[in-house]
């Protein structure tokens, strides 16, 4: 099953990390946006919704990306690139920051916990099954159990792989 992907504003003004920023995104099963100043985050924000905006502390301060972002969807999650200094940045009560060098494994733990951090509680039992052979986003992989809200894969070789949110599960 695949859903629709899950988009990204990405407000970067250095080239080299929006764009290693930008693909990590993708290659992860987001849908970002790279923009590099604060107009093209406004006309991205307004062109289409959006569910996580990623920025750098310099254009989060920028008054006019605050009040876009809050006019557009006051509740979206931000996570800031960069030290603010002695301005702290507060976009909602859903700030997060992260350090230079960019990680990416690191940004995308922080965009996973930002996107789920309010999800429902698990309200059904976990049911365990012997290993179902299954094709994730492509890669061999293992069903180990299931439940009404979803399932429990294993990647072969211990890979710590991240998936994506939204990811697609073949059964031969």
């Amino acid at each position: 099953m695949m859903c629709e992907r899950l988009r990204v504003i990405v407000a970067l003004a250095d080239a080299f990390e929006g764009a290693a920023v930008y693909d990590g995104l993708q290659s992860a099963g987001f849908d970002p946006a790279w923009c590099s100043n604060v107009r093209e985050v406004g006309d991205a924000m307004r062109a289409q919704p959006f569910d996580l905006v990623i920025a750098d502390v310099s254009l989060a301060l920028d008054g006019r990306l605050q009040s876009e972002g809050r006019a557009r969807n006051p509740l979206t999650p931000i996570i800031l690139i960069g030290d603010p200094g002695s301005r702290p940045v507060s976009w909602s009560g859903r700030t997060m920051h992260l350090t230079r060098p960019v990680d990416q494994a690191m940004l995308t733990c922080f965009v996973t916990m930002a996107l789920h951090q309010d999800k429902p509680v698990r309200r059904s039992v976990r049911k365990r099954v012997n290993p179902i052979q299954a094709v994730v986003n492509g890669v061999p992989a293992h069903i180990l159990d299931v439940s009404a809200e979803g399932l429990r894969l294993e990647l072969p070789g211990g890979r710590r792989s991240v998936l994506p949110p939204m990811f697609t599960v073949r059964l031969p």
